[in-house]
């Protein structure tokens, strides 16, 4: 089995810009959808649906960059808890348990999305999680009094991705034993019957 080839940083910036554009196509649909804007809410629903094919098909292309994304959030986690307000909005002031909650949520988002294995060929389902992780980052950021439930939802469908992997490899390790078992007890055995000629009668 091959080694992963190591990400460059301009695929890794790619991945990165990828990402935030879909996640702004995805913010634009949510916000003519469902808020008063002179536009109507069908071409929000259209604006949505586009944007989030869109994530679903490319998900291989930007999933890699989602532990970035979420080391940079408990990086502003970490601002917040220590200023008590937004960063960069002095106006906005955030109580130090919900920081610590959001560092929390966003120190585990990290561990579970970089213990995540990309290696192999991804399915539906696996596009279809990683879609609902960037719809539920971007009902985040358009709705704040959502935001805790939403973190709570990419918890639970990173974590269980992670389960998925974690099975998948166990399996594959189980498969693989009895193989390695029985290529040892052929080796064992042929060199148990192995004859060595007796000097003395010759």
């Amino acid at each position: 089995m091959k080694p992963p080839k190591k990400q460059s940083f301009f695929a890794g910036i790619g991945s990165l810009l990828l990402f935030f554009v879909l996640i702004t196509g995805t913010l634009v649909g949510l916000f003519i959808a469902f808020t008063p804007t002179p536009r109507s809410p069908i071409l929000g629903w259209f604006v949505l649906l586009v944007s989030l094919s869109l994530t679903a098909l490319t998900a291989p292309l930007w999933g890699r960059s989602l532990p970035g994304v979420f080391c940079t959030g408990a990086f502003g986690s970490i601002v917040m808890l220590i200023s008590g307000h937004l960063p960069g909005q002095s106006g906005k002031v955030v109580n130090r348990p919900f920081a610590s909650i959001l560092l929390v949520s966003f120190a585990a988002l990290s561990l579970l999305a970089t213990r995540l294995d990309r290696s192999r060929k991804w399915n539906r389902s696996e596009r279809a999680a990683y879609t609902a992780v960037s719809f539920l980052m971007a009902v985040a950021f358009a709705w704040e009094d959502l935001g805790t439930a939403a973190l709570a939802g990419q918890i639970a469908v990173l974590g269980w991705l992670a389960y998925r992997d974690h099975r998948a490899r166990v399996q594959t390790e189980v498969h693989r034993r009895p193989r390695n078992l029985s290529g040892v007890a052929g080796a064992t055995g042929s060199g148990d019957t192995q004859q060595v000629p007796d000097p003395d009668r010759g």
